[in-house]
């Protein structure tokens, strides 16, 4: 398909520019950042703006860019959804949450990558403000797409580290001095970003003109926003936003739920919302990360397996467990893997899933439970249990609902990046992690709910708090 092969162009051209733009260690480093575009050169047309802010898609999925694969699979670790068999230690200290401010995956895979993002998009921003060779249909889709990375990527530092700096700007000298903002701030410029980039983003899916529909679904749209702004309204527990964005996703005619659970992760799929397309020869697949096609090994990737607390939820006929999981023979025991995602290597059939339609079923079912629609609420969870051929809740019965609401999460949602976060917003961390941590061989400390701000980045910025008890 013409299309495609155009988006495969642009993509590798993005990412060499990308790469080649891209060189500082941190966002706070004090000369001016490497990551700096050259707005008069990257913005004289159409496609090279295209390119600026498609680079970061493929960024996402690049073993050089720092796959979003890492944040399912540390966090995983931290909570109670995998066995650990790697044994390099900086990892083992997600595992045991032992986690200190001078573990060097703090900044590596999480701090530094998710900033210098912010800071590409906030440079692409000010790139189209002062270019006259973008056209205006163009700037609006990039814009909505550039505020829409940067509430992302804001999203997850804060979940991560809880207070963090706010960055809107390149204005290097200023960033480099910046203090942590309150949380409840930093949710409060992810809205505003959500908000004004649905009014700017395309209802539909587009290609890599930024004009053209396509079928992929790897440029964030206007439902995209929506999914987000969802998620964020449940995190802060406004329950009738979050309702009313998830409804409107819902019944989007772009999105339905696939019967056949296999083709869930597959490229293009009814389900996505947000998927990044492989980049050949440079990429990292969720699949790399979790599938295993041997034993265990002790390194980075195919390193876990499903623990035993998450395997326990599964119902004998839930057809997750076939579709979601694979299973090996080792040390004369079976043992379960992620198999989500199949194909351990770029290819034709199935792109990184981020966002999809079952997180906002969710989402709606528990605001709408906490909004006091209980009946409502059970049948969204019901809805996701009948295409897992599992019975249905009475409503009429359930004592518990919210937990009922956690338990479809973890079965759903596994391995996607949302149980640690879970725990920590419904303050279950602590009753869940005294049990869960010393089956891991750690101890459960309070302080654990955040990760420690990088000791290298309070080196280069003074203003920089550390969180408590590091």
């Amino acid at each position: 398909m013409k299309l495609k092969k155009n988006l495969d162009k642009i993509y590798l051209i993005s990412l060499s520019i990308f790469l080649t733009l891209i060189g500082c260690d941190s966002f706070l480093d004090i000369a001016p950042p490497k990551t700096e575009l050259a707005s008069a050169t990257v913005f004289t047309n159409n496609s090279t703006a295209n390119a600026a802010i498609t680079s970061i898609y493929a960024r996402m999925s690049t073993v050089n860019g720092t796959p979003f694969s890492n944040l399912p699979w540390l966090t995983g670790l931290s909570a109670d959804e995998f066995t650990n068999y790697a044994t390099n230690l900086n990892v083992v200290a997600f595992y045991s949450n032992s986690l200190t401010p001078v573990n060097p995956n703090m900044a590596t895979y999480f701090w530094t990558p998710y900033y210098n993002i912010i800071y590409q998009v906030n440079s692409i921003m000010e790139g189209l403000e002062k270019s006259s060779g973008v056209s205006d249909e163009v700037k609006k889709q990039i814009k909505g797409e550039a505020l829409f990375v940067r509430a992302f990527y804001h999203f997850y530092l804060t979940n991560l580290f809880g207070d963090i700096p706010i960055i809107t700007s390149t204005d290097y000298k200023a960033n480099a001095t910046l203090s942590r903002a309150l949380q409840v701030d930093v949710y409060r410029q992810i809205v505003t970003d959500l908000t004004d980039a649905k009014a700017l983003l395309n209802p539909l899916y587009i290609g890599a003109d930024a004009l053209t529909e396509s079928t992929d679904r790897v440029r964030p749209n206007l439902a995209t926003a929506q999914s987000l702004l969802a998620r964020v309204y449940l995190y802060t527990n406004q329950y009738e936003k979050a309702e009313a964005e998830s409804t409107q996703v819902i019944t989007n005619q772009l999105y339905s739920l696939p019967n056949n659970l296999s083709t869930i992760f597959l490229k293009g799929s009814i389900e996505a919302i947000w998927q990044t397309q492989p980049v050949p020869n440079m990429t990292t697949t969720f699949a790399d990360k979790f599938v295993l096609t041997g034993n265990p090994s002790t390194g980075l990737n195919r390193s876990i397996t499903l623990s035993p607390s998450l395997l326990s939820l599964f119902e004998t006929d839930d057809l997750r467990v076939s579709q979601y999981m694979g299973t090996r023979t080792y040390q004369g025991s079976t043992i379960r893997f992620v198999r989500k995602h199949k194909v351990t290597s770029a290819n034709s059939s199935e792109e990184n899933m981020i966002m999809r339609l079952s997180e906002q079923y969710l989402i709606r079912a528990e605001a709408r439970i906490q909004l006091q629609m209980i009946e409502e609420g059970i049948e969204d969870l019901n809805t996701l249990r009948r295409r897992a051929n599992v019975e249905e809740y009475d409503y009429q019965t359930v004592s518990d609902p919210l937990l009922l609401v956690e338990q479809e999460r973890q079965r759903e949602l596994f391995a996607e990046g949302h149980r640690w976060f879970d725990l920590r917003r419904t303050n279950r961390i602590d009753l869940v992690m005294a049990t869960i941590a010393p089956t891991k061989g750690g101890v459960w400390s309070e302080h654990s709910t955040l990760y420690p701000i990088p000791e290298t980045e309070r080196t280069n910025n003074a203003q920089l708090s550390q969180n408590k008890n590091y």
